[in-house]
């Protein structure tokens, strides 16, 4: 952050399952940016109880018993505002991942981000739905949604360890209502072919395009009601009654004051009067300042600004030549590289799947490497070599260990896998 920027901070605390440990997450959007954005609502209605992080709304989906809170459940959002998948845990929010955005993809693929998603609901990955002169959007979406599916499952995979996951019970699509075709066979080739998928199903009565809005409203319900605790980033908080604010206070005992000391009124108004014209000298030398300084700020800005569009604009010839490059020469060793990377993937996670075993991390050199640090209880240490054995069974060239440690009655291991 800035240190010379004003933010509106919230935070949330995820207690661990182990060694009585939490994980802090922190938000921050900039007091300036706040203020621009919702001018005209406070001018209107003169405050905001609450201004939500949206990655936080399906928290709302529980609390009015939409959806179990004993399950775990993936939110996949897509839209003009943003793409980002949702990770939630017994009705909280545990994990958050922003996606490759619309207008990125559509600079690719040379069309406008309307038009690419309404290819996306309409062709999705199935290649033959695509006219000859639509390859170029069939080969940015699909690159698109590889792309996602690999991000998502890194971070289910991360999360795995960290919140003793055992797996993912549903996948939620949140696109307005649509499907989209391909998705779920690219879902069950990263390792979710046991979950439920299909899209996110939620107040039936309102037109798909708002289904989106209507759980964020529920969200909002929901904490004006005490049913969830909110992060909340509003800096337009209702003013208290005078009486009960610190100037009524201050107003009250003046008057009092006033009526048990009427004999030195005068003295005291000469008092006043005193601190009244210091005041207004301060506050004539505050302005002054304050002037000198926003005027400076908004030259800063406006270089910044500049600067930030002609950063954009260079980097925006960049993708379009690199659009051309990639399609004709790179496209075939992509896909061979992922593929090979991703049944490394699919084959450790399902050895770590029949023997019980939880990862700290993983970490992968490309398609030819992966190092992953097991963790298991002492009385199921034998699974880590029968973890190692059946990767030598589908043919990895190296299974090896450096180290294992025994901690807290856990095993923890380093396993490097060569293909």
């Amino acid at each position: 952050l800035d240190v010379e920027t004003e933010y509106a901070i919230d935070f949330v605390k995820h207690p661990l399952e182990f060694d009585d440990s939490y994980l802090i997450e922190a938000y921050a959007v900039e007091v300036e940016k706040l203020a621009s954005l919702y001018k005209e609502a406070v001018t209107k209605i003169g405050h905001i109880d609450l201004v939500a992080v949206p990655y936080f709304i399906y928290e709302g989906l529980y609390a009015f018993g939409l959806l179990e809170t004993g399950k775990v459940d993936l939110f996949l959002r897509f839209g003009l505002e943003g793409c980002y998948a949702v990770l939630c845990k017994e009705g909280r929010t545990i994990a958050v991942r922003n996606l490759p955005g619309t207008e990125g993809v559509a600079l690719k693929a040379q069309v406008t981000p309307e038009v690419l998603l309404q290819a996306l609901a309409e062709k999705g990955m199935e290649e033959n739905r695509y006219a000859p002169d639509e390859r170029l959007i069939y080969s940015a979406i699909a690159k698109w949604m590889a792309d996602v599916a690999e991000r998502v499952a890194q971070t289910v995979n991360h999360k795995r360890g960290i919140f003793a996951l055992m797996g993912v019970d549903a996948v939620h699509l949140d696109f307005d209502g649509q499907e989209i075709p391909g998705l779920w066979a690219l879902m069950d080739g990263y390792g979710f072919t046991e979950s439920r998928k299909g899209p996110l199903v939620c107040c039936d009565k309102v037109e798909p395009q708002k289904r989106h809005t209507a759980v964020a409203g529920l969200y909002a319900l929901a904490a004006a009601n005490r049913k969830l605790e909110p992060l909340n980033l509003t800096v337009f908080e209702k003013k208290p009654p005078l009486l009960a604010s610190h100037v009524g206070k201050l107003l009250v005992g003046m008057g009092i004051a006033a009526a048990l000391t009427l004999t030195a009124g005068g003295y005291l108004q000469w008092e006043l009067d005193r601190l009244d014209a210091k005041v207004s000298d301060l506050d004539t030398r505050y302005a002054q300042i304050e002037a000198r300084t926003k005027n400076l700020h908004k030259k800063l800005k406006a270089l910044k600004n500049e600067q930030k569009d002609l950063q954009n604009r260079l980097a925006r010839h960049k993708r379009t030549i690199d659009t051309y490059d990639e399609a004709v020469d790179v496209m075939a060793l992509i896909i061979d590289s992922k593929k090979r990377r991703w049944q490394m993937f699919k084959d450790v996670d399902s050895a770590m799947r029949r023997y019980n075993l939880m990862a700290t991390s993983m970490e992968q050199n490309g398609s030819k490497g992966m190092a992953v640090d097991v963790l298991t209880p002492f009385n199921e240490r034998e699974n880590i070599a029968k973890f190692m054995k059946q990767l030598i069974e589908k043919g990895y060239r190296s299974v090896r260990t450096e180290r294992i440690q025994l901690d807290k009655n856990l095993y923890r291991s380093r396993v490097e896998i060569t293909r």
